[in-house]
């Protein structure tokens, strides 16, 4: 079960490899950020997309949780448990969460909302699959039709995977 939300004390029941969830509004649309606990106060998640282009960014939970809309009352312990165990899903140990969180620091990340958002990565470092429930809760027959549907999907992704390469390839000259 999910801590309830508070200020950023309330993280310091987290342990290595807890997913914490930070209460965000933008265009007065309420939303979770994600990121995983790495321990000392640091989470490891995805930065604000650019151009859906974001980075895996290390960032000390106090920062994360001083938003001016929650007042710091917006960060919570949240390994969404409940879910992963009604998906079926196998979780890694703490140590392995943290390292796979850790393979990714400072990486490009191609974002997209329904497939590739914070909460996926978050959820990717800690269970055997990715998952957002915010895309399920708000999106969810564009996410069910498009996962059942393979030939979309691999479409889909052969676009973004030429387009990452054009980018990589052509604007990006951090790549060059």
């Amino acid at each position: 079960m999910a801590a309830p939300f508070g200020n950023v004390d309330a993280v310091v029941i987290a342990q290595n490899g807890d997913l914490i969830s930070f209460r965000r509004t933008k265009y007065y649309k309420k939303y979770k950020h994600w990121a995983v606990y790495i321990g000392d106060r640091n989470t490891i998640g995805v930065s604000s997309p650019e151009n859906k282009w974001s980075t895996i960014e290390k960032k000390d939970v106090s920062e994360l949780c001083s938003t001016p809309p929650c007042q710091g009352h917006c960060c919570r312990v949240n390994n969404l448990e409940e879910v992963a165990r009604r998906k079926r899903l196998e979780t890694y140990p703490n140590d392995i969460i943290v390292q796979r969180a850790l393979e990714h620091y400072k990486e490009l990340f191609k974002y997209s909302l329904r497939f590739r958002n914070c909460e996926h990565f978050a959820t990717s470092c800690r269970y055997s699959e990715s998952f957002s429930t915010q895309v399920e809760k708000y999106l969810p027959s564009n996410t069910k039709r498009l996962q059942s549907d393979n030939e979309v999907v691999e479409t889909v992704s052969r676009r973004a995977e030429r387009r990452a390469f054009q980018f990589a390839s052509t604007e990006n000259p951090i790549l060059s």
